[in-house]
């Protein structure tokens, strides 16, 4: 069945509701403390955000939600929450979803889409850097506290802040870096001094024993600050689950 991809409208409601619902399915908070209500929905598609969803003829399977906000006294667009149904995952939802919020973004007259994401998820890093080409606004350690997701559930919040430029033409793909930090685990740290550097993370961080996902989480929150200082993340590659750096 062919996919469709819409706006949804702030008069929608049992359409924002069930975007609610897959939101609820996907994360798997256990806190409603964690659940963006029904008000936010409509606030943002009323008033300069964007709600989107993505359907299999009648059934929504995934939607985008982002609303603006102010970074550096500019005005973006921030893309809060992006969600497929368990089942649907993996089969390119999630990078229509974001195609269909750029070229929408445009026509509202935003340059830059931004989003937090956890710098130790191995695939949101390789779709990110490498399918959409975002760069690296800062580095957030902690940033949200305890959250009760399936995914970030007795870890540290710690998340690069990202900036998709509307208006930039994909980057070609740099080469591979002959240092690469992390590379027998999280205690592998030393700062590097070359033009290009990997940091190789875990290939399933959801998957570890939780003392060694704090591990890996505690190595990310000293290593990514110092990187951040001299080098720009410019790619991720997906084969050995590596961030590439360049030398600023």
């Amino acid at each position: 069945m062919s996919l469709a991809i819409r706006k949804i409208e702030f008069w929608e409601k049992e359409e924002l509701k069930r975007a609610m619902a897959i939101q609820e399915e996907a994360w798997g908070f256990s806190s409603l403390l964690d659940v963006v209500p029904l008000p936010i929905f409509i606030l943002s598609a009323k008033y300069g955000g964007l709600v989107l969803g993505a359907y299999k003829g009648k059934e929504m399977v995934g939607f985008s939600l982002a609303f603006p906000l102010v970074e550096k006294g500019k005005l973006v667009l921030h893309s809060h929450m992006t969600a497929v149904k368990p089942g649907e995952q993996n089969a390119g939802i999630g990078f229509r979803l974001k195609l269909m919020q750029r070229e929408e973004a445009l026509k509202m007259g935003y340059g830059k889409i931004t989003w937090t994401f956890d710098p130790l998820q191995c695939r949101n890093a390789y779709f990110n850097f490498h399918k959409l080409g975002v760069r690296v606004g800062e580095y957030l350690s902690d940033f949200y506290g305890e959250m009760s997701s399936k995914m970030s559930a007795g870890v540290p919040t710690h998340r690069l802040l990202v900036y998709w430029d509307l208006r930039e033409d994909k980057r070609e793909s740099p080469p591979m870096p002959p240092a690469v930090i992390f590379q027998k685990g999280p205690e592998d740290f030393f700062f590097p001094e070359g033009m290009w550097v990997g940091l190789k993370i875990p290939e399933e961080i959801n998957s570890l024993p939780r003392h060694q996902a704090l591990a890996w989480y505690s190595a990310a929150d000293r290593a990514l600050p110092l990187l951040l200082e001299k080098y720009e993340i410019v790619d991720f590659a997906r084969e050995n689950c590596m961030y590439i750096l360049k030398r600023k």
